[in-house]
């Protein structure tokens, strides 16, 4: 297994929650949230979502066209991965300058509930941004947060507080500030539940492997045999029967051992 995806394992076996994008010394790369805690990627955001689809052997542009398709979307396409890993795109913070990433990914089973955030609620938070438009966690303890937040893990965006609209509330004690609104972060609940559910559909009646051919014995062979009444049918079934008489009688004579077997017979030559 390659390092890429050894540590694509790892962030799935504990359970992935988001994919937030990052900046440090200019930088991008992404911070991966799990049930188990916080990992920096040095990676882009948009590369580690292309690895976590070849992780699962996806093309993933034929994925954003299937489910486009599917949802009547052009943009901000949910990314059904697998059962357990369904990819919504949200807004978590305003470009710091040119070319910045904006968006990031919430895994939709890991999503308890949003809440909506009105203007003075979306001051609360002040200071919690990280210097050089860096994503920074703050404990949801403090004087001004809700009491439904205390104990939780509290994600800020960069830029102005004020322009947090959402909060997002993912297991594992994650709380998402974003700049959408809670009611398009529930449209986007909604669509990755359709996509969900349809590639769970498609999995279902996707054919898995052939098993390779291991041969046919001797009932399975008569079963085969059309049930009619002619020559070719008894000569088969006479060779049938004597092959049968036969087996035993070979498995006793065959070599135990197949080296002393070809040293008799270079002997014998």
């Amino acid at each position: 297994m390659g390092q890429n995806n050894e540590v694509i394992q790892r962030y799935l076996e504990e359970g992935l929650v988001a994919l937030l994008p990052g900046y440090r010394e200019g930088e991008g790369d992404t911070q991966v949230y799990t049930l188990q805690g916080a990992h920096h990627d040095p990676r882009s955001l948009p590369w580690l979502v292309e690895v976590l689809a070849r992780f699962y052997r996806l093309d993933l542009a034929a994925v954003r066209r299937h489910t486009g398709r599917l949802l009547e979307l052009s943009h901000h396409i949910p990314l059904p991965l697998a059962e357990g890993l369904v990819l919504l795109p949200v807004k978590v913070r305003q470009a710091a300058a040119l070319g910045e990433n904006t968006t990031g990914y919430v895994n939709l089973i890991q999503v308890e509930g949003v809440e909506a955030v009105n203007g003075e609620n979306g001051n609360r938070g002040n200071g919690a941004n990280g210097a050089n438009g860096e994503m920074s966690e703050i404990n949801g303890e403090s004087p001004n947060s809700d009491a439904s937040f205390s104990g939780r893990q509290t994600l800020y965006t960069a830029g102005e507080p004020a322009l947090i609209r959402s909060r997002i509330i993912c297991r594992g004690g994650l709380v998402i500030c974003c700049l959408n609104t809670a009611s398009t972060v529930k449209t986007k609940l909604r669509q990755g539940e359709t996509a969900r559910q349809e590639l769970l559909q498609r999995q279902r009646f996707t054919a898995g492997p052939a098993p390779p051919f291991a041969g046919l014995k001797g009932e399975g062979l008569r079963e085969l045999l059309p049930s009619c009444d002619c020559l070719l049918r008894n000569f088969f079934l006479l060779l049938l029967d004597s092959a049968s008489r036969l087996e035993p009688q070979r498995r006793e004579q065959a070599p135990r051992n197949p080296r002393s077997f070809r040293r008799s017979r270079k002997e014998v030559i």
